[in-house]
């Protein structure tokens, strides 16, 4: 294709009043000169044109602008809680194929939904203060906006999803602080593997207007992250189970592991924590067996074997 044959395409593509009689025409000119190659790409360009130019193109590119400049509040939280619940679907649809869950709950899903208002909402206002304090899109300017958003606003944004999740789920303050201690801090180490070059780039390419829309469409995997951290049954009981252990550590206190099934299930029910030792406690070498004497006091004894049947269990010999 030589110099000229590139000049005409360009002419061509460029123009913003061409017509499509002018391209038909076009086309069987240069299809009687033995170019065809060029008049496909002439077809090209004028079947994107006419695309673009087509009401429905139009009207969604007016509604777009529209949208990120009138109404940008309204579009950011709108975005925000809309991904919210989408990646809380897709954490209980992976746990639903993998039997981790027996049935959608929708209740959990309009929580994490309800939550990503907050959020938005904090986003939103968060950017925009950002940039007045920190105007420009030069790499230093960048770099500090990464810094004050994830040593500043990333604590600040986490504390207000788990305090709005709480009350969401009618909780409590103590299971909001419970949450927050134990479920806050694996988040907020997650964002500084994950967002530092997310947030670079959103800092140093984008305006502010996209900034929000940008964030939530990057985070949604890490929206499923989130949801699983925060609903997810073994991990919250782990983190409890973690959180007794290491109270009665620092009190100096003995306790069995009968002692801790009684205190998790009042009833004498089996529980996942309970079935958790019981895995640790086939992994020792010498194993700890809870037993109770006559007197009806707990202790535990040191066996060299121990095997547990549906029924109770089977030690051997006392070391």
């Amino acid at each position: 294709m030589s110099s000229s044959d590139l000049m005409m395409l360009y002419t061509f593509a460029s123009s913003a009043n061409r017509l499509t009689d002018d391209s038909r025409l076009l086309t069987r000119c240069l299809v009687a000169q033995r170019k065809p190659v060029l008049a496909a790409m002439i077809r090209g360009v004028d079947l994107v044109r006419k695309v673009l130019n087509s009401s429905i193109i139009v009207s969604s590119r007016r509604l777009i602008h529209t949208a990120f400049s009138k109404h940008l509040f309204i579009t950011n939280v709108t975005i925000s809680l809309s991904l919210s619940g989408f990646g809380d679907l897709l954490q209980q649809r992976h746990n639903l194929v993998y039997r981790q869950q027996e049935a959608w709950d929708p209740a959990r899903t309009r929580h994490m939904t309800c939550s990503g208002i907050t959020v938005g909402a904090l986003c939103h206002h968060w950017y925009n203060l950002l940039d007045r304090r920190l105007p420009g899109r030069t790499i230093q300017v960048s770099l500090k906006k990464l810094l004050v958003d994830q040593l500043l606003f990333s604590p600040v944004c986490l504390t207000v999803f788990f305090l709005s999740l709480g009350l969401f789920k009618g909780g409590d303050w103590q299971e909001f602080l419970t949450d927050l201690r134990h479920k806050g801090w694996r988040l907020y180490a997650a964002e500084w593997l994950v967002w530092p070059p997310v947030q670079l780039f959103n800092f140093y390419f984008l305006p502010t207007k996209f900034r929000v829309l940008f964030d939530n469409t990057a985070s949604l995997l890490f929206d499923v992250y989130t949801s699983h951290v925060c609903y997810d049954a073994k991990f919250a009981e782990e983190e409890e189970d973690q959180g007794k252990i290491t109270g009665l550590q620092k009190e100096g206190k003995e306790m069995s592991v009968l002692d801790l099934h009684e205190k998790n299930s009042g009833e004498g029910r089996p529980s996942l924590s309970y079935n958790k030792h019981k895995e640790e406690i086939k992994e020792n070498e010498y194993k700890m067996v809870p037993e109770q004497n006559m007197d009806g006091e707990k202790r535990i004894r040191k066996v060299k074997t121990v095997t547990f049947v549906e029924s109770g269990m089977d030690c051997g010999d006392a070391s």
